[in-house]
């Protein structure tokens, strides 16, 4: 489960706010430092210099890309062995009687096919290890009437080896975006958190100044990168082939804890969000997600962003 946040404003807007934040402690940096010595002009640098290191982290789609890739190879390599099976099990067919057939199929795996052409790692290991297995047992006999030739079995088990080279990418690429969403979410709420840590101290240092107390406070600096006017983006949400909107498309945001939905014409709306440029992941099931990296946001206009999915056909996968 991910972990909600402790900020309550998008990625965008902790990127923008912080460095502001630091700004008007380095302006005031002798009071602060009369009475917390860790406050310094090299302290404050430091925290601005966290804020360039958490942008640095890859963002949703940069994550999503290679992980991606990795399974469409993958499961190119899946239906490879499962083709593979495929002549494997027409051969013992042609190669023993009637009523051996039910014995031999399940000695060579047939029970997994189903399983392993959807995908199931557990079922394709197994199919491959017995398919693998059946063919080095019974060698003579499928080479019998050159029923199976030597260069089948030397193409299958190189399709299995492929398999687990494209399956072992697949989980290392998979782990480190993984990875890289816990760096990020880390790195926000480190930053947030000695922001924060900042706007408490700063309660002290101007105790008897109101007005200056007020500028030390998360809402005080957010509302500064938030447009006072309208500012946001809607839309509708089509398909592809019918025109028709589509209802209760989930719609995230990165870096906003909030999804969004469309309503049952396909359109939505979504306010306050501070100019600067958005990953905007749109997704429905039994459609193709649609990402847009880097929407631009202006603030004091609602920005226009429509969409068109496509119906995932009937044994297509959608990307991981």
């Amino acid at each position: 489960m991910k972990k909600k946040s402790s900020f309550n404003c998008s990625q965008q807007e902790l990127y923008l706010i912080v460095p502001i934040a630091w700004a008007r402690c380095r302006k005031n940096l002798s009071r602060f430092a009369k009475y917390f010595g860790i406050y310094t002009e090299g302290y404050v640098n430091d925290r601005i210099a966290e804020v360039a290191v958490a942008k640095a982290i890859p963002n949703y789609y940069s994550r999503k890309d290679e992980p991606s890739s990795k399974r469409v190879l993958m499961d190119a390599a899946i239906a490879d062995c499962c083709h593979y099976f495929q002549f494997l099990e027409a051969m013992i067919a042609e190669t023993y009687r009637a009523e051996m057939l039910e014995m031999k199929y399940q000695a060579v795996g047939t029970a997994y096919y189903g399983k392993a052409e959807q995908g199931n790692e557990g079922a394709l290991n197994d199919l491959n290890d017995s398919a693998i297995k059946f063919m080095t047992a019974n060698e003579a006999d499928l080479k019998a009437d050159n029923k199976m030739t030597d260069a089948f079995m030397v193409d299958y088990q190189a399709a299995v080896a492929n398999y687990e080279v494209c399956r072992m990418a697949y989980n290392d690429s998979s782990e480190t975006a993984t990875s890289l969403t816990q760096d990020n979410s880390e790195a926000n709420e480190k930053i947030f958190k000695k922001m924060m840590g900042m706007f408490a101290h700063a309660q002290i240092v101007f105790k008897k100044e109101p007005e200056m107390r007020a500028q030390f406070t998360f809402t005080n600096v957010l509302n500064q990168v938030v447009s006072a006017g309208v500012a946001g983006i809607r839309g509708k949400v089509t398909e592809l082939v019918t025109k028709k909107g589509i209802n209760k498309v989930k719609i995230v945001i990165e870096g906003k804890d909030k999804t969004y939905e469309t309503d049952k014409l396909g359109k939505y709306d979504i306010a306050q969000l501070a100019n600067g440029t958005y990953t905007v992941i749109f997704s429905c099931e039994g459609y193709k997600d649609v990402v847009f990296d880097e929407f631009e946001v202006k603030t004091g206009v609602y920005n226009t962003l429509n969409v068109v999915m496509e119906v995932v056909q009937v044994g297509e996968l959608v990307a991981a």
